[in-house]
């Protein structure tokens, strides 16, 4: 068996459907929020306020902004989030919209949103990203990072790849 063999014999691949696409997007999610917005002319930082049952993410933003305007120009839009104190790592590809409602903003409201939203939920300027993912994937070393630590320079001492993590697709929408 060669290094690459073993390497992949190491690491175990998961490709997931359905509703275990969501719920692996959402369990990748929901800790860290905190990830990139990647649209046909840009990229920001954006937090996830609500990952729904289909493995929709949702965002707040302003109606001025450029990822308004890039995703009213293209909808295709890809979501990138690291979580390095877990070795958790996901990337999602899919559409995007905008929508103007009241009660989703009521819904994803939070209290630091004012610090962008100065006039509360009310604010004229206010409105959610919906975004639907078709496909992604996912990296997964499932510890922390003191024990994905350990195991690398143990693996080094050895001479032996002692990776149990996961990796995968994930196709939300696929039944």
């Amino acid at each position: 068996m060669t290094s690459i063999d073993q390497e992949q014999a190491d690491h175990h691949e998961e490709n997931l459907t359905g509703i275990d696409a969501v719920d692996r997007i959402r369990t990748l999610v929901e800790p860290t929020r905190m990830g990139f917005l990647v649209t046909v002319r840009g990229s920001r930082p954006m937090t996830v306020l609500k990952v729904d049952a289909e493995g929709c993410l949702w965002f707040l933003s302003s109606k001025d902004s450029s990822q308004n305007a890039d995703i009213a120009a293209d909808p295709r839009v890809e979501f990138y989030l690291a979580n390095p104190d877990k070795s958790e790592f996901l990337h999602l590809r899919g559409s995007a919209s905008v929508k103007v409602e009241k009660l989703i903003v009521h819904d994803l409201w939070t209290p630091v949103a004012k610090a962008w939203f100065t006039e509360g939920e009310d604010d004229p300027r206010i409105t959610v990203i919906h975004l639907r993912p078709s496909e992604g994937h996912y990296w997964d070393t499932k510890h922390n990072k003191l024990v994905s630590g350990a195991k690398i320079i143990l693996g080094a001492m050895i001479g032996k790849t002692l990776d149990d993590g996961v990796t995968g697709s994930l196709a939300p929408g696929a039944p």
